[in-house]
């Protein structure tokens, strides 16, 4: 087939579909909102996958972290036990994992205690974490201004690494050097940190997470955290809150895990502790979003075959309206292959306008989701690549039969045709 003719094709599928408009349009419609919603759906999902992975990513692949957690029999039956609890991670399982992983490349341990931030008439429950001044490389986490110094667990000292969200909520100025109260305390903010920068495992039910050096949690705060709400106390003597496992080869971290569930399990027959690895985590991730995707597509697909079926429909009452045409061009030497290319080319040329149409109002609905929802959503040009060919299977693959049908009509029967 020659350049000519195709030409000549597109010219007469152009005039046809621009004569009848509205015909055209609605039966584009089901073809438009079914790229829009692949389109959107697939980069609002991919901004979502994103988002969860650099989270997980953020606490670090090769970190394994162990939570201190009531055990489930006192939270069944806390009524019966003292006033003072006492369960979770102590000091010799944090020297027993370092002795005994030789896949361990770093460990850190945090002591956690609840508070209450003051400024003015403002407070807010937080938790405070006791931390080692290489806990901050280890989480791979930013902080504005400093972290602690060797010298600042040494001493005691009484600094600490806030939130941005929280000074906001307090009205405090958001630099260092900035005095904030913290229960009886007034600690020194020596640096700053976004609430996207704390790692997931990390977050507290309780408040906002305020840092301090390791040796305030143990020797001015001690080993008793003493929680306080309306009708309710609640004292835990704890010696270690978490500990943060960094293990050399990535490969490694989920075997590890395993050890390390095994050698706890004989000191902790309570089981009061837990174990989150990011690595788990992210694969779990992927595979949920995997699927996510596919019933997305899935959806779009109903979509894109009713204006598939709309097309068939469509065309088949357009070659009703065309018959004679047919067998005019049959008489003066078209053959069956001329009639397929031609309802073929209208059928394809709509459904590419459908879809380029259907990319505009996808990315005009993404961002009013970006927009009203805050969410991220992440555009890749693959996505319109993808877009163009499912606009040109939808119409090759539901324009095929009309096409054909149109091919066999009788020439002298469509020339009879009134």
């Amino acid at each position: 087939m020659n350049l000519n003719l195709v030409g000549e094709m597109s010219e007469m599928a152009w005039r046809d579909l621009v004569r009848k408009k509205t015909r055209s349009f609605l039966t584009a419609l089901g073809v438009i909102f079914g790229i829009a919603s692949v389109v959107s759906m697939m980069a609002v999902g991919e901004g979502a996958q994103n988002q969860i992975l650099d989270q997980i990513k953020g606490m670090g692949l090769n970190n394994i972290v162990i939570k201190s957690v009531k055990p489930k029999e006192e939270t069944k039956q806390s009524s019966q036990h003292s006033w003072i609890q006492s369960y979770g991670l102590k000091f010799k399982d944090a020297q027993c994992l370092k002795e005994t992983l030789p896949t361990l490349e770093n460990l850190t341990i945090l002591k956690n205690h609840s508070g209450r931030a003051w400024h003015g008439s403002r407070k807010i429950p937080i938790e405070l974490k006791g931390v080692e001044d290489h806990f901050f490389k280890m989480v791979n986490m930013e902080v504005k201004g400093r972290k602690f110094t060797s010298l600042d667990n040494a001493k005691s000292h009484n600094v600490c690494i806030a939130p941005r969200s929280l000074l906001t909520k307090l009205g405090l100025p958001q630099k260092v050097n900035t005095k904030i109260r913290v229960s009886e305390k007034i600690y020194t903010i020596v640096g700053i940190f976004d609430d996207a920068e704390l790692p997931t495992a990390l977050v507290s039910d309780y408040g906002p997470s305020i840092f301090v050096p390791i040796q305030v949690g143990f020797k001015k705060l001690g080993l008793l955290d003493v929680q306080v709400g309306v009708g309710s106390f609640q004292a835990v003597h704890q010696e270690v809150s978490e500990i943060i496992c960094r293990i050399v080869n990535e490969d490694d971290v989920e075997s590890t895990a395993l050890w390390i569930e095994k050698i706890l399990k004989k000191n902790h027959p309570r089981l009061d502790f837990s174990l989150v690895v990011p690595l788990q985590l992210l694969k779990q991730k992927q595979q949920t979003q995997q699927i996510f995707n596919i019933v997305m597509i899935l959806i779009a697909a109903i979509s894109l075959i009713v204006g598939g079926i709309g097309i068939i429909n469509i065309m088949l009452a357009t070659i009703s309206e065309r018959t004679r045409e047919i067998g005019v061009r049959r008489a003066i030497g078209a053959t069956k292959q001329d009639i397929i290319m031609q309802f073929l080319t209208e059928t394809l040329m709509l459904t590419v306008l459908a879809g380029i149409a259907g990319c505009i109002l996808g990315v005009v609905i993404i961002n009013l989701i970006e927009s009203t929802t805050g969410w991220d959503a992440v555009v890749h040009p693959t996505l319109f690549v993808w877009a163009f060919l499912i606009s040109c299977f939808v119409g090759i693959g539901f324009g095929l039969y009309p096409a054909k049908k149109a091919a066999e009509l009788d020439p002298i029967e469509s020339l009879r045709y009134e």
